[in-house]
């Protein structure tokens, strides 16, 4: 939007020249140092933000732009920060760009790796504004995560925010002021923009499928405990590889305490069925027989409740979001697969003996 002269009495003329009259959507211009030619965006942003930002200018994080100045005015702070030629993900978005799930992966996945070490700091800065917008794509395949105007540092004795921010659609319920923000806020913010990116939708209005969907249910609960912990554990979530989700339960994750006591279950699962006595077993293939039906059921038991290939989102009832509803689904499901084993297990029986 064009602005006229009286507008730029916040602008630094003394050492920067913009380069044009007039400013992005978010209230940026590009900017020239007049010292050495070297381009950087100019912004106003809320007094409030001057301790983020000032956290950042003593740091150089990878994927947030350099804060190179930060100027006091009577009610806000000036911005002088490293310009990055790139486009935001809406204006890719808006240009009927598709992005599949690898290349969300790898967007939600570079997110992450740039909030780590703010959310890890005490105390935490958290963005409270992750959108298409303030995310940008440049030439070189890399990530930005811009505009830390509504950024905050977490207040551990608050129960709540005192002031509000955030954009409708992508702010956790915490930042309309029921409880304080804290990472898993940023993390909310996070499973929404990866629904957008595969979608092209806001999760209200339509969901993506699959695993991602999961994903995406679990970083977007409203009660911030059910949410993944940290940004770390969403990043291993979502790059879960395909091949580690057909693993039994016990076995997909990085635990070796967990897999050694997987092992030693289902070590004596094989062992217990397979040597069960058979009561008024007719011969010993009928024996045979039930002994490794047995295994098969139990087994099957097993897969299917540690959601075997991620199954769960593609049934009826399980993929709801209603407890009620996924745990009479549950067991729905479960008796289903017991009368469908059993039903092979007696046509077998009928065939061989």
């Amino acid at each position: 939007m064009e602005m006229s002269w009286e507008d730029w009495d916040w602008f630094p003329f003394d050492r920067y020249e913009p380069s044009d009259t007039s400013l992005d959507t978010k209230g940026v211009v590009k900017a020239k140092r007049i010292e050495d030619g070297k381009l950087f965006a100019i912004k106003r942003s809320p007094k409030e933000s001057k301790g983020v930002y000032q956290f950042l200018k003593n740091y150089n994080f990878k994927g947030i732009p350099k804060t190179e100045e930060i100027i006091n005015r009577e009610s806000y702070i000036v911005i002088i920060e490293e310009y990055i030629d790139a486009p935001n993900l809406r204006t890719l978005l808006d240009r009927g760009i598709k992005f599949n799930e690898k290349e969300a992966r790898w967007i939600i996945t570079s997110l992450s790796n740039i909030l780590k070490p703010l959310h890890n700091h005490l105390p935490a800065i958290i963005h409270r504004d992750i959108k298409p917008e303030n995310v940008l794509l440049d030439s070189n395949d890399k990530v930005w995560l811009i505009d830390w105007g509504a950024a905050k540092k977490e207040h551990t004795y608050k129960n709540r925010d005192t002031v509000l921010m955030g954009t409708e659609g992508y702010a956790a319920p915490e930042q309309y002021g029921f409880s304080q923000s804290d990472p898993s806020t940023d993390i909310y913010a996070l499973g929404v923009l990866l629904n957008e990116i595969l979608t092209g939708h806001l999760p209200s209005e339509k969901k993506c499928t699959g695993r991602m969907r999961t994903v995406v249910d679990k970083c977007t609960e409203l009660e911030k405990a059910n949410r993944y912990k940290s940004v770390e554990e969403l990043k291993k979530a979502i790059n879960l590889s395909d091949w580690r989700r057909w693993l039994p339960p016990g076995f997909r994750g990085r635990s070796i305490v967990l897999k050694l006591v997987s092992s030693f279950l289902y070590l004596f699962l094989a062992y217990g069925t397979l040597t069960m006595d058979v009561k008024d077993s007719a011969s010993t293939t009928e024996t045979v027989l039930n002994r490794i039906f047995s295994f098969i059921l139990f087994f099957s038991i097993v897969l299917f409740s540690g959601n075997w290939g991620n199954i769960w989102p593609h049934l009826f009832l399980l993929k709801e979001k209603n407890k009620v509803l996924k745990t009479i689904g549950f067991f729905l499901w479960l008796l289903l697969l017991i009368i469908v084993v059993m039903s092979i297990f007696y046509l077998f029986e009928w065939i061989l003996l």
